[in-house]
């Protein structure tokens, strides 16, 4: 049986969740804008705050890095906050594009990952400003992750698939970028049934695997490098999984946490099983 160790109420559907500062904090922006903070003030007692408004902007997704965090929106683009001495204030940087549809901090907070309704993957500078195109697909991207290195992106597209993607900044041609495929309709011919993509992919912490899409309840776990499946977690035939996250626990071991449509937890211990 697995207990809930809290739960918050919001107004609004949270679809960006974030935690901050090991797990004493958790930001959320809501679909009404509003980009809200938990944070733990004692025991079992949590402080609710409004770190930003952006409801007059209808933003599309959000993205967070210690004391960073970023709104993107259809009308304003790309919009950057800072917590200087405890107070959140918008950067005067801002990513012009206005279809960003998913983004992510990587270097240590000082550049933001971007993925575009157009295809476009792009790498912006907040201490410059600038931006540059890592590659461009030929439809959207839906989500992207980065490795620990933040050497390799994961970008997921419609039709189920994803890539890992070279981010080097070196004279890499855009087809060489791409050096693996994580593709769902293979995966449906070796099991024989159909496969979803409900939650975004991610790598696991340790970055030698990637977690994409699922079959008749069995999330799968792929191997980085090879594009094949390794691991898969079943859940049962008929249980929608809508997130999943993965964490190393003190003693080293790697773990991953899976969240079901009605908001069941379930903490696995990888290797689950090895085909």
């Amino acid at each position: 049986m697995v207990d809930d160790i809290c739960r918050f109420f919001s107004h609004s559907v949270p679809p960006s969740p974030a935690e901050l500062n090991s797990s004493v904090a958790i930001a959320s922006l809501g679909s009404n804008g509003i980009v809200s903070r938990w944070s733990l003030v004692g025991k079992n007692k949590w402080m609710w705050e409004m770190l930003a408004d952006c409801s007059d902007t209808d933003p599309s997704c959000f993205a967070y890095y210690r004391q960073n965090f970023a709104v993107a929106s259809p009308h304003r683009g790309v919009r950057i906050w800072e917590c200087k001495n405890g107070l959140w204030m918008q950067m005067q940087c801002e990513l012009l594009r206005k279809d960003t549809l998913t983004m992510k901090f990587i270097n240590d907070g000082n550049e933001l990952l971007c993925g575009c309704s157009d295809g476009s993957l792009i790498r912006y500078s907040i201490s410059t400003c600038s931006v540059q195109l890592v590659m461009a697909f030929k439809t959207k991207v839906f989500h992207v992750d980065a490795d620990a290195a933040n050497s390799h992106a994961l970008v997921a597209q419609a039709l189920g698939s994803a890539h890992l993607v070279d981010l080097a900044l070196g004279n890499l041609r855009p087809f060489d970028r791409v050096l693996q495929d994580y593709s769902l309709r293979d995966a449906e011919q070796q099991y024989g049934a159909r496969g979803v993509h409900g939650f975004k992919p991610i790598f696991t912490d340790y970055g030698d695997a990637v977690i994409f899409g699922a079959i008749e309840g069995r999330v799968l776990v792929w191997d980085r490098r090879r594009g094949q499946i390794i691991y898969e977690m079943d859940h049962g035939s008929d249980v929608h999984i809508q997130a999943v996250a993965s964490f190393n626990s003190d003693n080293g071991d790697q773990h991953l946490v899976s969240c079901t449509k009605y908001g069941l937890l379930t903490w696995w211990r990888l290797p689950i099983r090895i085909f």
